[in-house]
């Protein structure tokens, strides 16, 4: 016996020495350690140890939050064979036992960072542990959520959000009627609770609501025998949340996890909901059309200072979150069946108000400004860029997709009632009077084909030539106005060049060639070269290149100078727009190919490394043939009658030996 306690004794000091030198400021000590602990890992000892040092209160701080950072590590590698991430050997039966005894008093720990790794352990040994081996664990939890600890409460709350993101079917059964009707109490005491804590009640709802939304298909009645029980009560009290003023109880970052339970319920249980679905417009409605006022103050102008709420890991809930959980709601709305209609009877409100939240914001001219890459990644159509702003556009376009009779006259009006209270703000001093033209004009040019095909069909009284001339034109035409405008004029004009006249469209490719030019901001030489495309887009597929010949060698001057200025998603966007000029007209084509086709080539071998990683993934997915942006610029040289002598004998000094031969270029 003497002999295992004095065993005992000398791993715990090892591993307390083990930790001790992890944490050395030099760098063999702290292998040492590292390599210490590995060897120390596969006793049977090794995290009842962890759990003991990080629940002593008398341990040095380091050592604790180490130790229960290692301890959540060997729960997730040793307690289950199970697991996806299970490492030999498995931890006994009896340090198991012993390591659950231990953990729950960290639950209720002072050092947040402790108490959080040891409901991080907590949880994961719930999922292989509860209710069989561990039965008593939530009466523990129940207690501490109800005993008046703060500290109890945030690990007990911190181990039910992390074990419901993954719990089982039939963990789910057995637990929902435990934690729902606690999780309701938590949230409807105000007074006792905290805002955070009551966020995080209605996070767990949500969890398990769209968990048990999984199982429908695979266990009848099972919405009847776990949600319906309490949902009468949490939905009333959601619309009453929905409605209190931020301040003591309330902030956005409540009502943003209210209303993405709302929107779960919604999507997953239209049938139940409609009953509710009256009461719960008119507060989403309020949020909605409020928070416009709110967002463009505080984050489109930036003229007022946000108090953005912070969570309970210091992680900070910018208001553009809650803005993001209207739009989800609204897309919840449209996307099921039974609730279409309402969206459809409030298609023109809802436009009127995407067009505000599409406004650019001061961040971002901040960051555009100074990052040409992310102008370009984050303005694409394919962006994975992420905004309010992208998000309020995807919105509008699921909406005209889905509504267009709707939609087209809703947009028309609002664009003439935002361009009408832009003229007076303008007049008023507003030096952010532009941004609601900019934001009018991405919507226009996003629904494109709604217009034009409407407009040719006889089915939208708009005048867009007047539109044309007297906003995009005359915005051009404006004294210090911001560049980013001055883009957006360009591109927009190039999306109707279908319903220009030749004197309309001389002006916009006079002015699209001036935005290329070296001394206009980034901005507008990147707008100017979209709207290049469009422009050629719509020449060539209506035969009428003619057009364009007079501008061309403009058009190209700006063009090669942007690609030898500009890296990355610029460069790609010029040389794409590039291969598309190059196939206006041949013979203009063989008069620049000495300066695109060395271009090309240094291009092609400045990123030959990444062309080959291409090649080597697309060979891997059965392709087998990878063409570059630079290699099919050189490839529209080749094909063009006159350059394509000229361009092979540029690649190939030998190619009047191999003429013979007919041999093909070899781009990759």
């Amino acid at each position: 016996m003497a002999g295992d306690g004095d065993r005992n004794k000398s791993l715990k000091e090892a591993l307390i020495d083990s930790l001790t030198a992890i944490l050395s400021p030099l760098h063999d000590v702290r292998v040492n350690g590292e390599e210490q602990i590995k060897a120390l890992e596969v006793t049977e000892e090794f995290g009842v140890y962890l759990a003991e040092l990080t629940v002593d209160p008398n341990g040095a701080l380091a050592i604790r939050q180490l130790a229960s950072v290692l301890l959540k590590q060997y729960v997730e590698a040793h307690w289950s064979s199970q697991s996806s991430k299970f490492r030999a050997p498995e931890t006994s039966e009896k340090a198991k036992a012993a390591i659950r005894e231990i953990l729950p008093a960290g639950l209720k720990e002072s050092i947040s960072k402790v108490r959080t790794s040891v409901a991080y352990a907590v949880s994961a040994i719930t999922h292989w542990d509860w209710p069989e081996t561990w039965p008593e664990l939530f009466s523990l939890l129940m207690e501490a959520l109800t005993c008046g600890d703060p500290n109890a409460l945030h690990g007990a709350m911190r181990v039910l959000t992390e074990f419901t993101q993954d719990v089982t079917d039939v963990q789910m059964i057995k637990v929902a009627p435990v934690i729902l009707p606690e999780m309701y109490k938590i949230f409807v005491q105000a007074d006792t609770y905290s805002i955070r804590t009551r966020t995080r009640a209605v996070n767990i709802f949500n969890t398990c609501v769209a968990m048990v939304a999984t199982m429908m298909d695979t266990h009848k009645g099972i919405v009847k025998a776990l949600l319906l029980p309490v949902l009468p009560q949490f939905t009333d009290a959601f619309i009453s949340a929905l409605q209190v003023p931020d301040g003591e109880t309330s902030d956005s970052g409540l009502k943003m996890e209210v209303l993405q339970a709302v929107t779960v319920l919604v999507k997953n249980l239209p049938k139940t909901m409609s009953t509710w679905l009256p009461q719960i417009l008119p507060p989403v409605w309020n949020l909605f059309t409020h928070s416009v006022e709110f967002y463009v103050r505080t984050v489109v102008n930036n003229t007022e200072e946000a108090d953005n709420p912070v969570d309970s890991d210091g992680e900070v809930l910018g208001f553009e979150n809650l803005v993001y959980s209207v739009f989800e709601f609204v897309l919840g709305l449209l996307e099921t069946v039974r609730f279409r209609a309402t969206v459809r009877k409030s298609c023109n409100e809802i436009l009127y108000y995407m067009i505000l939240y599409m406004q650019i914001t001061e961040d971002q001219v901040r960051l555009w400004s100074g990052d040409p890459d992310q102008f370009v990644e984050d303005e694409d159509d394919d962006t994975f860029s992420y905004s309010v702003r992208i998000s309020a556009q995807d919105l509008l376009l699921s909406l005209a997709a889905e509504f267009p009779n709707e939609s087209a006259p809703a947009l028309c009006q609002a664009f003439t009632q935002h361009i009408q209270q832009a003229e007076l703000d303008k007049n008023a001093g507003n030096p952010n009077w532009w941004k609601v033209h900019e934001s009018c004009l991405l919507a226009l040019g996003s629904v494109r084909n709604l217009f034009v095909d409407y407009l040719k069909k006889g089915k939208l009284q708009f005048d867009i030539k007047h539109f044309i001339e007297s906003v995009i034109l005359a915005d051009m035409a404006a004294e210090s106005v911001s560049p980013f405008l001055i883009g957006r004029c360009l591109w927009t004009g190039s999306r109707f060049a279908a319903v220009m006249d030749n004197e309309t469209m001389d002006k916009f490719l006079q002015a699209t060639m001036t935005g290329l030019h070296p001394n206009q901001p980034a901005s507008v030489r990147i707008s100017a070269v979209r709207a290049v495309f469009g422009f050629c887009e719509h020449l060539k597929n209506t035969g009428t290149t003619q057009l364009l010949f007079n501008f061309l060698p403009n058009i190209m001057e700006g063009l090669l100078t942007i690609t030898t200025q500009f890296s990355s998603n610029v460069l790609a966007l010029t040389l794409e727009t590039l291969i598309l000029v190059l196939a206006i007209d041949d013979n203009f084509t063989a008069s620049v190919e000495c300066k695109v086709t060395p271009l090309t080539i240094a291009v092609f071998l400045k990123y030959s490394s990444a062309l080959k990683r291409c090649f080597l993934y697309a060979t891997c997915m059965g392709d087998g043939y990878v063409t570059p942006t630079s290699a099919t610029t050189a490839i529209s040289l080749d094909r063009s009658s006159q350059a394509q002598h000229i361009t092979k004998a540029s690649v190939d000094p030998k190619f009047g030996d191999h003429a013979s031969q007919n041999h093909p270029i070899s781009w990759v």
